[in-house]
């Protein structure tokens, strides 16, 4: 039974509680689990003296690096060093670490909007490797091994996006257009970039012809049926996509082609053509 005129590094559970930032049951269960064992008054109050209290602040280090109560256990019987301990639970990050990369790009490759061609009744794209191909056929839409029948398509979002490209030899720089798809289903959402610019209109007659609602918040519709030539489309798009894609959110660009490399490379190609003009103009 403690006497409280022992001294006055006495504190109770509570007092204990504030100092640490440990909550009453997490107190109780390193006392269950025999981590510290804190001297009772006459009243079986706890009290932790300042022995306990500094087991208690070294079990905190300890858990703040993620060791198992049972590597506790053994280090505070000195069966088990902190550094051995600790090497082991580094071992296990680093495991942990390599799945959770893993499952996150599985995750990734899963939800990323696939760039494909879009093909009808099933015909193959002459010279078309690069990519996947998204198959709108008599019944179905098709991509790889996933059949979406029409009956299960709930709506389809029509978007677009932006991304640079770049010109022959990286000697200019421009930005392309490309139309996104998201097929609804109950199950899941599909998300598609369409490269293939020339057959969007025959994409939404599609859509009319199989009876497929579609939600085409930018009218792209009356813009490619409207504007078929694809450098008056551009133009328009280049002076109409910045405010599109501030007011609906949109990728502009999408991907960010600027690597350091290219940044280098466009730079010299522009620093030699300017040193030519500069020939030619008869400057040294």
């Amino acid at each position: 039974m403690l006497n409280i005129s022992e001294g006055n590094d006495i504190m109770t559970t509570h007092e204990v509680e504030m100092m640490l930032g440990l909550p009453k049951q997490t107190l109780m269960y390193y006392e269950r689990e025999g981590l510290v064992k804190p001297q009772r008054d006459q009243n079986n109050y706890r009290h932790y003296t300042q022995k306990e209290i500094d087991e208690l602040k070294f079990i905190q280090i300890l858990r703040s690096m993620d060791l198992s109560i049972d590597d506790i256990k053994l280090i505070l019987k000195g069966e088990l060093s902190i550094r051995k301990a600790l090497e082991t639970k580094e071992e296990d990050v680093h495991e942990k670490k390599a799945e959770l990369e893993n499952i996150e790009q599985k995750i990734k490759d899963y939800i990323q909007r696939k760039k494909v061609k879009i093909s009808f009744s099933n015909q193959s794209i002459k010279n078309w490797t690069t990519y996947d191909t998204l198959y709108f056929n008599q019944n179905e839409i098709k991509y790889n091994d996933i059949v979406i029948a029409f009956d299960d398509i709930k709506i389809v979002d029509v978007s677009m996006c932006s991304a640079i490209d770049f010109g022959h030899n990286l000697i200019s720089i421009y930005t392309s257009y490309y139309v996104d798809i998201d097929i609804q289903t109950s199950k899941d959402t599909y998300s598609f970039q369409i490269l293939n610019n020339d057959v969007i209109s025959k994409m939404f007659e599609y859509y009319h012809l199989h009876q497929i609602k579609f939600n085409d918040i930018l009218a792209l519709e009356t813009l490619y049926k409207e504007k078929t030539d694809a450098f008056v489309r551009t133009k328009y798009l280049d002076n109409h996509f910045k405010k599109w894609a501030q007011k609906y959110h949109l990728d502009n660009p999408r991907e960010n082609f600027f690597t350091d490399d290219l940044k280098k490379r466009y730079q010299q190609n522009q620093n030699s053509i300017k040193m030519f003009k500069n020939i030619f103009k008869g400057k040294s």
